[in-house]
């Protein structure tokens, strides 16, 4: 985030590291998918018509004062229609994926990124495994309390000892915690 000196550039990251979000996903976000108003022991999330897999909703567990920094700069502009990342060229509504890797590649150089990151260039793609692999390690943490009730498998305890909710509960708080830390914020 020490390379991100606007707005859009924020939330370029957030939504890639932070929400777990494809390129095509982020460039087409739009404010209309983000619902706030939710239970107390529920969290906002972003709803998705169409995804890879179908619809679907993908939690938001930190960045919503960076989405509505991006909202009141862009909410300056009369003609702006609700996307995040809208395209300044009026052919289409909102950025296409490959603006969102450019920018994403743009920013990874100015940050100092090696090339190569586990063999790969820094892409939007490498920002969901980031994610991927940050909400799973909520599992290694649920491994050792197994490991002392003489199970073996995480997913049992995560399954049968805990309640859904209480799950979704560890994992969330869990995945703040290093998103917070991984984002440098308090």
């Amino acid at each position: 985030m020490q390379a991100t000196t606007t707005p859009r550039e924020q939330l370029l990251v957030v939504a890639l590291a932070g929400w777990g979000l494809r390129a095509s996903e982020a460039a087409a976000l739009h404010v209309s998918q983000f619902n706030r108003d939710v239970a107390d022991d529920d969290v906002p999330y972003i709803a998705f018509e169409n995804r890879k897999n179908g619809p679907g909703e993908v939690s938001v567990l930190f960045g919503l004062d960076i989405l509505d920094a991006r909202i009141d700069e862009l909410a300056k502009d009369e003609t702006w229609t609700g996307y995040v990342f809208p395209s300044p060229q009026g052919e289409t509504p909102h950025v296409t994926r490959d603006t969102i890797r450019n920018w994403f590649q743009t920013l990874a150089a100015e940050a100092g990124l090696p090339e190569r990151i586990d063999g790969e260039r820094p892409s939007p793609q490498l920002c969901r495994r980031f994610w991927y692999d940050t909400y799973t390690a909520v599992l290694e943490g649920v491994e050792e309390i197994a490991a002392e009730q003489g199970s073996s498998d995480p997913q049992v305890v995560m399954q049968n000892y805990l309640s859904d909710s209480r799950s979704r509960r560890v994992r969330r708080e869990f995945m703040r915690e290093q998103l917070a830390e991984a984002f440098q914020t308090e």
